[in-house]
């Protein structure tokens, strides 16, 4: 099995409490973020996403929530399904004073 590590910084002008509730909301990725082309509630814990971008293959997704602190600006949950692994978002304020940054991570 191969490890990938990925990493992105977007520079987003809103406030910090509603990049961090759009991002909480993954039922609703499908409408904002043209890669993820469904998103459904398995539970109040999960959820499945159907993934796609310029590779000619959908990725099927199951994501469990791990850490979802509102404080700290942190987004976490457990990926399985075509990848293994976790993904999570840090909100916070540019060093410079500019918009805010969300940070993704994934991991397989």
């Amino acid at each position: 099995m191969r490890t990938f590590r990925f990493h992105h910084e977007w520079a987003i002008e809103a406030p910090a409490h509603r990049v961090f509730d759009a991002l909480a909301d993954v039922e609703r990725y499908a409408a904002w973020w043209p890669q993820v082309r469904t998103a459904e509630r398995i539970d109040d814990e999960s959820g499945r996403t159907a993934i796609r971008s310029f590779l000619p293959y959908t990725l099927e997704l199951v994501l469990r929530r791990e850490v979802q602190d509102a404080d700290a600006g942190v987004l976490r949950v457990a990926v399985h399904g075509d990848l293994e692994g976790w993904c999570q978002w840090v909100v916070r304020p540019d060093q410079h004073g500019g918009p805010w940054r969300s940070s993704p991570r994934r991991r397989r």
